[in-house]
């Protein structure tokens, strides 16, 4: 192999050759363990073919069902085979699948894909292009796999400068719904215990997604009553008055046809929007996200939940409105959408949501409007649930680049709070104002 010659020529290892060549070292197999009576045999396989993920689709699905509580739609296999295979070429790229096995039994998986960052490489999640997606390792949840789970997270960090986790899972709080819990709280989840009990130099952020909890419903207009009484009766005149300019359908749009037509009119709408804006979307502006989100809608509808679905509010069979949906066992998030600005004064985008939460709850599954905090999603939410992000440095390098960030983080938040006030000063100053007359 090309890495093995450049290697020996260098007087380096096969792994260190490749990761100076910004990719994942090749598969192998590390065994852990003193050997000692009763002790426990781990063995750590890092994958760097897209093959691992169909090979090992059985045990990944498996392993997410035995999770103590639920997993999202982009942690499945689907998912992330779509999300490596609409990513741009590169040979600073690679896949690397660490498969982390105690006395046998599959106990950790972890997706991550190793690119070319800056001064260095850096390994993250396989998604959309966005920084978004719920992401971690998959844990088998068990005091006794607490070495196993370490010793992936000791390979995750050999694979690059820096190790960028976003949004892991940590825990519930209550919103409203007068401070009761709503479902078991989790106090701190094992993949969030497992990160931080890292003592790396890092960078650290926490996130609050907006959740709507329809599984605990099974009647969806008396949950809509207690959502909102008025915006259920503007919503009920809303529909009723599209329904009189033609049919209306919430349908899910799937297949070669259907799936494709969904995805060009989502992505048209949304760079329409963007269009005079700065907006911090730039992942829509590129190729790769519209190249995820096709491959994933364009295949058949499955017998029952699939890990990404679009659903299209249309009248007359035309889109007004439509959302990407990622589905987990026990949410449905509600991850990218648009509407038809034409129709903005009969809120098809909230009509829109109303049928995904009827969707959900028919499901059984919560409605989860993902990290972003516009105020449309407070209409609908009742909770929050907590994600912990983990920027983690794993050699010298990835230090200089984990402190270039938090500087540059830092000088944001300052400029964000004294920047206004500093202006507003130098604008009275300009006119000959005194302090005392502002």
């Amino acid at each position: 192999m090309q890495i093995e010659r450049e290697a020996a020529e260098a007087g380096l290892d096969d792994d260190e050759m490749a990761r100076q060549r910004g990719r994942p070292p090749r598969p192998r197999l590390v065994r852990e363990g003193d050997g000692g009576e009763g002790a426990s045999q781990i063995q750590v396989r890092v994958h760097d073919d897209i093959a691992a993920v169909e090979a090992l689709r059985r045990d990944w699905n498996d392993l997410l069902q035995a999770t103590a509580y639920d997993h999202s739609g982009s942690l499945t296999p689907d998912y992330v085979a779509a999300a490596w295979r609409a990513m741009p070429a590169s040979a600073d790229r690679g896949l690397a699948v660490i498969e982390v096995r105690q006395d046998g039994e599959l106990v950790l998986l972890w997706p991550l894909q190793v690119h070319r960052d800056g001064l260095g490489r850096s390994a993250t999640h396989l998604g959309y292009g966005a920084n978004e997606d719920y992401a971690g390792p998959i844990l088998r949840r068990d005091h006794r796999f607490g070495p196993a789970h370490e010793a992936g997270l000791r390979a995750a960090k050999g694979l690059a400068d820096v190790l960028r986790v976003y949004n892991v899972r940590n825990w519930t709080r209550a919103d409203r719904l007068g401070g009761e819990a709503i479902g078991a709280p989790i106090e701190g989840s094992t993949e969030a215990r497992l990160l931080a009990g890292d003592r790396s130099f890092r960078r650290e952020g926490t996130a609050l997604s907006l959740v709507a909890s329809t599984s605990l419903e099974s009647d969806p207009d008396r949950w809509l009553r207690a959502t909102s009484k008025s915006l259920t009766n503007w919503l009920r005149t809303a529909r009723k008055r599209l329904a009189e300019r033609g049919e209306v359908t919430f349908e899910r749009w799937s297949g070669p046809d259907r799936g494709a037509r969904a995805i060009d009119w989502i992505f048209e709408q949304k760079r329409a929007w963007l269009e005079g804006r700065r907006d911090p979307s730039r992942w829509l502006r590129r190729d790769q996200g519209e190249a995820f989100f096709r491959a994933m809608a364009t295949r058949p509808a499955g017998d029952g939940v699939d890990a990404l679905e679009v659903w299209v509010l249309a009248l007359a069979g035309v889109p007004i409105a439509a959302c990407v949906l990622v589905n987990g066992d026990r949410r449905s998030e509600y991850v990218l959408t648009t509407y038809d600005p034409a129709y903005r004064e009969l809120s098809p985008g909230m009509l829109l949501i109303q049928d995904c939460a009827r969707l959900a709850m028919s499901r059984g599954l919560d409605l989860d409007f993902r990290l972003t905090q516009e105020d449309y999603k407070t209409r609908w939410a009742d909770r929050e649930d907590r994600y912990d992000t983990f920027i983690i440095a794993c050699t010298a390098t990835g230090s200089a680049m984990v402190a270039a960030e938090r500087i540059e983080k830092a000088v944001r938040r300052f400029r964000a709070k004294w920047g206004p006030i500093v202006k507003g000063r130098i604008a009275r100053w300009r006119r000959g104002e005194r302090p005392e007359e502002a």
